[in-house]
């Protein structure tokens, strides 16, 4: 999508929220707490620069309309740097490293999925605010181009970040996709600690959007994923209190539990995000 078209996009959405009634807490504003009565936070968050069209200050229009994650590179190479399934040694360009430069500027978290090895390391090494791979699971266990090295996971954690594991089932490897979640939440407790593993379920609502996408931007995508034209399994975020109960079962307290579901991400947030008043001030702008 152009830019145009996305900053339309955004603006759409941003007005249905301020007139859903649903509870919607400032837009973008970071979460302090979680509980039934907390009203829910929302923010935007756009998967590659290409929206950019090298033009960084489209990214200041559209952290104004609530956007406050981006990742750089979706897949496959792009001006800001390399992707997942590209050569693992393509990192960020210069107008990668400026995006990411100004993205720590403007509190928009700085996400590493769909990028490549290298792309992913240097953003951890030039940014000044915690990284994230916000869906991304575990190359130790599966090994699919689309999953992550142990090496990766230590990298965002150095930064404070956090690894969303996904419930893609075609990255988890497996078609018990609770136990494989829970296998690759312990994994990132094991190498990083669990300050630093979330929940990133990458549910699709509309598979028929993402078929038609798989069907005629087959570039995009992995071989396997292409010539099949076959969509994956996605754990529904229903299932979360069986995961959470094999996580209990696994050895993890309540303490902990909430770190997973919520409170690392958090905590990204509010070390990321600009405070409360000018997340107020953007929503009423």
């Amino acid at each position: 999508m152009s830019p145009q078209a996305t900053i339309a996009t955004l603006e759409r959405l941003a007005a249905e929220l301020a007139t859903s009634g649903d509870s919607v807490a400032n837009l973008a504003a970071a979460p302090t707490e979680a509980s039934d009565a907390t009203p829910l936070v929302v923010y935007f968050d756009i998967e590659g620069a290409d929206v950019l069209c090298g033009d960084l200050h489209a990214l200041e229009r559209l952290t104004e309309l609530g956007m406050r994650s981006m990742l750089p590179v979706y897949n496959r190479e792009n001006a800001a740097g390399g992707g997942c399934y590209d050569p693992p040694h393509h990192g960020l360009s210069r107008f990668g490293r400026e995006l990411v430069r100004r993205q720590n500027a403007l509190g928009v978290i700085v996400d590493a999925s769909h990028c490549s090895l290298q792309t992913s390391l240097d953003m951890c090494t030039l940014s000044s605010r915690p990284v994230v791979f916000s869906h991304s699971n575990c190359r130790a266990l599966t090994d699919h181009p689309r999953n992550i090295s142990d090496d990766q996971i230590r990298a965002a954690a150095s930064t404070g970040g956090v690894v969303g594991i996904s419930g893609v089932s075609a990255f988890l490897g497996s078609d018990d996709l609770p136990a494989a979640i829970c296998a690759n939440i312990l994994h990132v407790v094991e190498i990083a600690g669990i300050d630093h593993v979330g929940i990133g379920l990458d549910y699709v609502y509309d598979r028929n959007d993402l078929d038609r996408l798989i069907a005629t931007s087959p570039a995009l995508f992995s071989d396997q994923t292409s010539k099949a034209r076959i969509t994956p399994r996605f754990c529904p975020p229903e299932q979360w209190m069986e995961i959470e109960d094999r996580l209990s079962r696994s050895g993890l307290d309540q303490a902990e539990l909430e770190k997973v579901r919520w409170n690392n991400f958090a905590r990204v947030a509010r070390e990321t995000f600009p405070d409360r008043s000018s997340a107020s001030r953007h929503q009423s702008g």
